[in-house]
């Protein structure tokens, strides 16, 4: 590099250097994904100095610049382009490469309110605010840099999370050709919202900070709606992973599922090319059990079963008896599902409680007399029938007192 002529060159200077220095602590990862930009020789400076090869820098050339500061022309371009100055804001005024055209000693610099620029002489102390050049085509997506929110609030095995972006600082999550994941099953996939979906993945890269995730793409915007640790991969390559679709809004999406090295809310994570899935997302289903009249309900038209292995599903709407589905007071597991569903949900249904033990009686001492008793109950945890189970009383005393001849039944 040869000397300078005028001290508001960019080779060499003290800004070039700074952010020199912050490129060479990017991993040789990033680097990779980082176009490097040669800045030629624009000339010596002077009065009438203009930027005739749009280099935006005095002086001699510098090449294999992986960050710079933007030059006054692009400062410019940014400001007319877009109706926000937002993006050329920053907390305090930042140095631009380009020199000040009437003196040798000044330089440009961009606004803090990222307004109209100005020019300061070179001896203050102001930011340095680098750009570079992205390869955009290995960016899988962008979330906010944070451990509270987007990726950083995600744990493995719990819900997905939100992955919209805010306008806070955000980071990459790049692909990487280092690495990789396979899935057998890619059909397309109908899942009711909360519900899950079962996948069995191989090939996935291990180590640490290594994980099996996924993101879900709306079909229609094409915008990455939630985020999910699915699996920690760091020792084993292959397994099963559930996705939750717990809060998951009834639409078609793209569920893309990656290996990724997650390094941390201020770094750049690195992923595998994502196997994409697509999966058509319903209304959730409510199912209710009514204990007292051994009946199983359903808000939707759905289908069920007792035997997951047997696929006998039967359909139903509304409410069917559990009689029907062979019920016999045991506890019993109902899977339900829409029609022609990829994955199914479950309820328990308890197992009858035994008949009371304590429960002794008196007969009526004379006929007619309606002085029967029984006793032993609890009046806060059983009921009563007295027409032979058709309806069912809350007991008001754990001893039933002035009874006539008759069958009477308690449960629970």
């Amino acid at each position: 590099m040869t000397e300078w002529v005028y001290p508001n060159e960019y080779a060499g200077s003290t800004l070039q250097q700074y952010i020199n220095g912050l490129a060479n602590n990017f991993s040789s990862k990033e680097q990779a994904l980082i176009i490097a930009r040669n800045f030629a020789d624009s000339g010596t400076w002077t009065e009438d100095w203009t930027d005739t090869n749009n280099s935006g820098i005095t002086g001699q050339g510098i090449d294999n610049q992986k960050l710079w500061a933007i030059s006054l022309s692009e400062y410019n371009t940014i400001l007319g382009d877009l109706s926000t100055s937002s993006v050329l804001a920053y907390n305090s005024s930042y140095w631009l490469r380009s020199p000040y055209n009437t003196w040798s000693y000044f330089g440009t610099i961009g606004n803090s309110y990222g307004s109209s620029w100005t020019m300061r002489d070179l001896y203050v102390s102001l930011s340095a605010r680098p750009a570079l050049y992205l390869d955009i085509s290995s960016v899988l997506f962008t979330s906010d840099a944070s451990a509270t929110t987007g990726k950083g609030s995600a744990t493995v095995g719990g819900n997905l999370v939100s992955a919209e972006t805010t306008a806070d600082t955000v980071k990459f999550t790049m692909v990487d050709s280092s690495q990789t994941l396979s899935i057998a099953d890619t059909s397309t996939k109908v899942v009711a919202s909360g519900s899950s979906l079962s996948l069995e993945y191989s090939n996935a890269t291990t180590g640490t900070n290594q994980y099996v995730s996924c993101v879900l793409v709306d079909s229609t915007s094409g915008e990455v709606k939630y985020y999910g640790k699915l699996a920690d991969s760091s020792s084993a390559s292959s397994g099963t992973v559930s996705v939750p679709f717990t809060d998951i809004e009834a639409g078609t999406y793209t569920l893309r599922v990656f290996s990724e090295q997650a390094n941390g809310e201020l770094y750049t994570d690195f992923a595998s090319t994502p196997v994409n899935i697509s999966v058509t997302v319903l209304d959730a289903i409510s199912v209710s059990l009514d204990y007292d009249n051994e009946t199983i309900s359903s808000d939707k038209s759905i289908v069920v079963t007792t035997d997951i292995d047997s696929n006998n599903w039967v359909s139903f709407s509304d409410t069917m008896s559990l009689a029907d589905l062979g019920w016999n007071g045991a506890e019993m597991t109902v899977y339900y599902r829409y029609s022609g569903a990829s994955d199914y949900q479950a309820v328990t249904i308890p197992a009858r409680d035994e008949a009371p033990s304590s429960i002794t009686s008196t007969n009526e001492t004379a006929l007619d007399a309606n002085d029967g008793t029984i006793s032993g109950l609890d009046a806060t945890t059983m009921q009563v029938s007295y027409d032979s189970g058709s309806t069912w009383n809350a007991l008001t005393s754990d001893t039933l007192t002035n009874l006539a001849p008759g069958t009477y039944m308690f449960r629970y």
